[in-house]
């Protein structure tokens, strides 16, 4: 999909430390859920780790895109 930066389109920015830091947290989260045998901690590591993985995906820079005037 082509992303298209103009007037209606809205973007945040997410610096690569937090996101790095998040990660390791999610990580964390999942080998405490495999260690202590607890679900909820293993499954919110991973669902971290996917939106994580879908985030570093979509980022604008890796679309192409062009400018509306």
């Amino acid at each position: 999909m082509e992303q298209i930066i103009g007037d209606y389109k809205q973007f945040i920015v997410i610096e690569r430390d937090l996101l790095e830091n998040l990660q390791k947290k999610a990580e964390e989260k999942i080998e405490d859920g495999i260690w202590e045998k607890s679900n909820d901690l293993y499954v919110e590591g991973k669902i971290t780790l996917d939106i994580i993985k879908y985030i570093k995906e979509n980022n604008i820079y890796n679309k192409d895109f062009k400018i509306k005037r």
